[in-house]
């Protein structure tokens, strides 16, 4: 005898770490990149009444490349392993951290087969088709097919306008190798309509000097630019080999 169901029966059936179905792995799987307790005490970043924007990823590297050029700051994330989820609850978490985008990405990871004992419950229905067998006894068993993926979602925040509008970061060993130094940041993303944008900062760009500070690293670059915000300065960068001096009117901090 052979029966087609439609339904779930939990607490039987789990997704992520040992979660139940009925939770939101979005926010289960959370992880905070901020190191404060509310977002909204951050100064430098935009809070709207916006609905946050949902977009399905393809290439993270990519994409999130172009968050930072477009202004965007990444707070946090969500990586779990599950059975298909419904995009619409990483907004749901996305709205409860603040987030402006949220960036899913998912790959099938596989398919989990067994049998569990049918438990019949009124309140507990699913979108999951499974056919049932009755063994000699009456029980009825179901087998069943979940198809799982791993998911990773990305959750961006609007920034507000930078001092100088370049993500460093710190010189990789080919770079070293180029201008024979330790010292100097490379310029990761310059964020578009930022002062860097406008003065020709290019992605690739290493900055050695600001004002009259030797930049050594992260550290000494951010603590330099501190010192001149609102200010004229003039910037050393070495594009191609070659040493080339701007002079750039940074932004101050509250624009």
């Amino acid at each position: 005898m052979r029966l087609i169901i439609t339904l779930i029966i939990l607490p039987l059936l789990m997704v992520g770490c040992g979660t139940p179905y009925s939770s939101n792995p979005y926010s289960k799987f959370y992880y905070d990149l901020t190191g404060v307790k509310d977002i909204i005490t951050i100064p430098t970043i935009v809070i709207t009444k916006d609905k946050p924007k949902i977009f399905r990823g393809n290439n993270q590297e990519e994409e999130t490349l172009q968050m930072l050029e477009d202004g965007y700051g990444l707070i946090g994330y969500s990586a779990f392993n599950t059975k298909k989820v419904k995009e619409k609850i990483a907004i749901d978490q996305a709205n409860k951290i603040h987030a402006s985008v949220v960036i899913i990405y998912s790959k099938y990871d596989g398919t989990v087969s067994g049998i569990m004992p049918l438990t019949l419950s009124t309140s507990q229905i699913s979108d999951i088709t499974l056919s049932s067998n009755v063994d000699s006894s009456g029980m009825t068993y179901i087998p069943y097919d979940i198809n799982r993926a791993d998911y990773f979602a990305t959750y961006w925040i609007k920034k507000k306008t930078p001092i100088f509008g370049v993500i460093p970061q710190e010189l990789p060993a080919n770079m070293r190798l180029e201008v024979q130094s330790n010292k100097g940041v490379s310029v990761f993303a310059v964020i578009k309509g930022s002062p860097a944008f406008q003065s020709d900062i290019l992605r690739g760009d290493i900055i050695t000097e600001i004002g009259n500070i030797k930049i050594n690293d992260n550290e000494t670059y951010s603590k330099t630019l501190g010192e001149y915000i609102g200010q004229k300065v003039n910037i050393v960068i070495i594009r191609d080999g070659k040493e080339i001096e701007k002079e750039i009117q940074l932004n101050k901090r509250s624009e």
